[in-house]
């Protein structure tokens, strides 16, 4: 997740040289977003403790605390947002789940946020459907969605996606893609999540723009003065359910692509490489919230079977496995 939430709109912005990350936690998403050539990484963090904390994570964050284009700010994060006046390219957050940190989730927020862009620029959200309802999903989405004309969606795993968010249409330009992909410092820690490979990670693309919003249709949004996600009433979650609809509205990867950016070989190759990708996802989705026996298996080996050559599918066909058999 923290790897998606750094990489991911650093690759896509055009000529990113400013970031925020709201939520310093263990480091590792400031760490991501300086792997890239940029001028400076600016963190608000509401914990001072957390920057006394961070060498005990420096197994993630690699010493990040003491890289001299970090910026650690203590401040509560969206009281920093409305009373700066600095602008940046991407604005990254990851806070704990929406029910407990409604006032970064609200479309009140997203619009001080775009306040803070630059034209162009890139906002990032964590989103999570965990102990969420159908609706609830939607509305925290909507939230998004109703500020920004361009929003996509983009898949970590059945709990946990990413919202990214653009006065301007976000496309991934593969040969950039790649080649930014390249660094060195970037390669190796997206390598860590089994993410060193550009389809695997542009294939984690769901939907955008107009397909997202016809998607969660019309309905409330989360605002300050209504803060619902805060006070629902439900009772009964339906993360199965949410996770299914999602994939079941999954669009081509070459939706996000700049055409003309991809040689044909690449383009078959990664077309391939995305169908075999959407048995992982349903095969992850069996595996978190099992209905049919051995049902995530047999998706993992589809898989498998139409890239045979993915360490990403290789790590969850593994992971799945093991859990198993330490449940038995």
């Amino acid at each position: 997740v923290h790897r998606m939430l750094s990489h991911l709109p650093l690759l896509i912005h055009e000529d990113p040289k400013t970031v925020l990350v709201v939520g310093f936690g263990m480091g590792s998403t400031a760490w991501g977003c300086l792997q890239h050539p940029v001028d400076r990484v600016d963190v608000v963090e509401l914990l001072r403790a957390e920057k006394k904390a961070a060498p005990f994570f420096e197994h993630v964050n690699h010493g990040v605390i003491d890289q001299p284009r970090l910026n650690f700010i203590v401040a509560d994060g969206r009281n920093y947002i409305l009373a700066s006046r600095k602008k940046y390219d991407v604005i990254s957050f990851n806070a704990i789940h929406p029910r407990f940190s409604s006032n970064l989730y609200t479309k009140d927020f997203y619009e001080l946020c775009s306040q803070r862009l630059n034209p162009g620029g890139i906002v990032c959200a964590w989103m999570t459907q965990n102990a969420l309802t159908g609706a609830e999903w939607d509305m925290l989405c909507r939230s998004m969605t109703e500020v920004y004309p361009h929003v996509s969606l983009w898949y970590c795993n059945p709990e946990h996606y990413c919202l990214l968010a653009s006065d301007r249409p976000m496309r991934v330009d593969w040969e950039t893609f790649v080649e930014r992909m390249e660094r060195p410092g970037v390669l190796a820690d997206l390598a860590e999540s089994h993410l060193d490979d550009a389809r695997a990670l542009v294939t984690r693309f769901l939907m955008g723009d107009g397909v997202l919003k016809r998607h969660l249709g019309d309905g409330p949004v989360n605002t300050d003065d209504k803060p619902l996600i805060e006070f629902g009433r439900e009772v009964e979650a339906d993360e199965r359910g949410v996770v299914l609809r999602i994939l079941e509205a999954r669009r081509p990867v070459d939706e996000v692509l700049v055409a003309g950016t991809i040689s044909d070989e690449d383009a078959s190759s990664l077309t391939g490489y995305a169908v075999a990708a959407g048995e992982m996802m349903l095969g992850q989705t069996e595996f978190w919230y099992p209905r049919r026996p051995y049902e995530d298996r047999l998706r993992f080996r589809r898989a498998l079977a139409l890239a045979p050559d993915s360490e990403d599918l290789r790590f969850n066909v593994k992971a799945s496995s093991t859990a198993l058999a330490n449940a038995r």
